[in-house]
């Protein structure tokens, strides 16, 4: 990208559009997963959620809020992808509230939300689930120890990324889509019909997985972000209400 001449800045390209996007999903996720989780711990007599429990809020909250920021991550990804795109179709979005305007002109404000929730619901899903289940394991094999979490996230993260890249994948092609069709690759009825041809047109088993390192190393920082911060919460909450440390 860079020896093409589009300069070091090409590779922040959408930053400000993904920033609102990142900022408000995040802010939505954690708000409602703390206010639900208070709802519903306090009325079991174990001291926490089960792990399925923890999938579930988990899939939910995310899924809301990404229906919620939607617009911003199809403004985003609209201009990332606007250099790939020939000179005459660009969408030479300028800024966030320019590229707002525009899109309510074309009435795609909530293009691809729906694949944007399923992409959220399984990157939560497939994170809490198996950083919980791997960290309590490493935590009565061998105790507290330093590996435990930083081994628990490098697992989760290798999972999740696995089950939500194709998820991603096929959210961009919605996203980025032209609503004339003739300037479109392919393009798809739904979510299954774009799985079913990136499987079929494009002529490999794995196409829904290309750019798999990259986004391992992405849905990793994003899992010691979200799972850190969570945790670094719930465990004072925990604190304050008395529990010792062997509860927590």
């Amino acid at each position: 990208m860079h020896s093409r001449g589009g300069g070091f800045l090409q590779f922040y390209e959408g930053f400000e559009a993904n920033m609102i996007s990142r900022l408000g999903y995040l802010a939505i996720r954690n708000s409602l997963y703390k206010i639900i989780y208070d709802q519903v711990k306090p009325a079991k007599k174990s001291n926490d959620l089960t792990i399925r429990e923890k999938m579930v809020l988990s899939g939910f909250v995310g899924g809301v809020a990404a229906y919620v920021t939607s617009p911003f991550t199809l403004i985003s990804i609209r201009q990332i992808l606007d250099t790939q795109t020939k000179q005459e179709w660009r969408r030479n979005y300028v800024s966030t509230s320019e590229a707002i305007e525009l899109i309510k002109k074309e009435g795609a404000m909530w293009k691809g939300s729906w694949q944007n929730v399923l992409r959220h619901v399984a990157l939560n899903a497939s994170l809490t689930g198996p950083y919980d289940y791997v960290r309590e394991g490493l935590w009565t094999t061998f105790g507290d120890y330093y590996f435990v979490q930083p081994v628990a996230l490098l697992s989760a993260a290798a999972v999740s990324a696995a089950v939500t890249l194709p998820f991603d994948n096929v959210r961009t092609r919605f996203m980025q889509s032209h609503p004339q069709a003739e300037r479109n690759r392919m393009n798809y009825a739904g979510t299954f019909d774009a799985m079913i041809k990136a499987f079929t047109v494009e002529g490999s088993k794995f196409s829904l997985w290309a750019g798999y390192t990259h986004h391992y190393l992405s849905t990793l920082i994003y899992a010691g972000l979200t799972i850190g911060i969570t945790e670094l919460f719930v465990d004072s909450w925990k604190r304050k209400a008395g529990l010792e440390e062997w509860q927590i």
